[in-house]
């Protein structure tokens, strides 16, 4: 099967399975939706709306938070993280969209980058869901699954961005991204992604490489090695060892020297790794 190919199963299974999808930030005006996007930096979109259904009643307009005084509003804004930057950023931002635009949020992504805390992830957020313009947003859960899926092996967003608005068809580019949000809110989450029920698991690079990894894994459980001497002697039993071992093989993609699991083991208690780092392991 060609990348293509994949590509075009898997957004036929999201459509399947999510179907149409809407920006899960609430807002009424593209000004709102600017707003909200920027206080959503390493914050969850739950919270944003939180803060956002009073911030925009005591803040009506741009010109309302054009002239807020920046201490109240890092006060209002406070619990969505890093908010003394947000604050200078929304000020510094409606300030310069009076100046130069007029009071109105311009739709060229040039003009919209040049606007304090406005980055392409943001300026994106806006043309997709205000102006209709196909664009690629790239979240944390955009990035995360989509080198899971094998579309991307980068972790600069920039260059996710790019290679995605190559390999996807321009009339799912803003449906992705509400669509993966979705997908890695309830099942492919960051912590504990639940493979077992993922409909895409036959497209994951990710998941297959973990069984591929536990089938080695359980090769060398049927063998009945002893656990490596370091790890005995540091009073790791057969089966937390062999955790490690499959923890590992999926991760580097080899089977562990002992030296390896030592340092994964102890990894601040160097006095540990130097005792038991002259055991000679089984997998060396």
């Amino acid at each position: 099967m060609t990348k293509k190919e994949r590509v075009a199963h898997v957004l036929a299974l999201l459509d399947e399975h999510y179907g149409p999808t809407k920006c899960y930030l609430h807002h009424e005006t593209a000004w709102q939706l600017l707003i909200a996007t920027i206080l959503s930096a390493q914050c969850t979109d739950d919270r944003v709306n939180m803060v956002t259904k009073d911030l925009f009643q005591k803040y009506p307009s741009i010109q309302a938070f054009a002239q807020a005084d920046l201490a109240e509003l890092e006060q209002d804004i406070r619990s969505t993280g890093f908010y003394h930057n947000k604050a200078k950023n929304i000020i510094g931002c409606c300030q310069k969209l009076l100046s130069d635009f007029g009071g109105e949020v311009p739709q060229d992504i040039d003009d919209l980058t040049s606007l304090p805390g406005v980055g392409r992830k943001t300026a994106n957020v806006v043309r997709g869901n205000i102006f209709g313009i196909d664009s690629v947003v790239v979240d944390t859960h955009v990035k995360r699954i989509s080198n899971k899926l094998g579309f991307t092996d980068s972790d600069d967003p920039v260059k996710v961005e790019f290679a995605l608005m190559k390999l996807l068809p321009k009339d799912h580019w803003i449906s992705y991204n509400t669509q993966i949000i979705a997908h890695g809110r309830s099942i492919c989450t960051a912590r504990n992604p639940k493979c077992g029920q993922c409909f895409l698991q036959d497209y994951c690079k990710t998941y297959q490489g973990m069984k591929k990894a536990e089938g080695q894994t359980k090769k060398l459980l049927q063998k009945k090695l002893p656990p490596p001497p370091c790890l005995f002697k540091a009073g790791y039993g057969l089966k937390k060892t062999y955790c490690c071992i499959y923890f590992l093989n999926h991760k580097i993609g080899r089977i562990p020297s002992s030296q390896h699991l030592l340092q994964i083991l102890f990894p601040c208690r160097k006095k540990e790794q130097k005792r038991h780092g002259f055991f000679h392991g089984v997998f060396n």
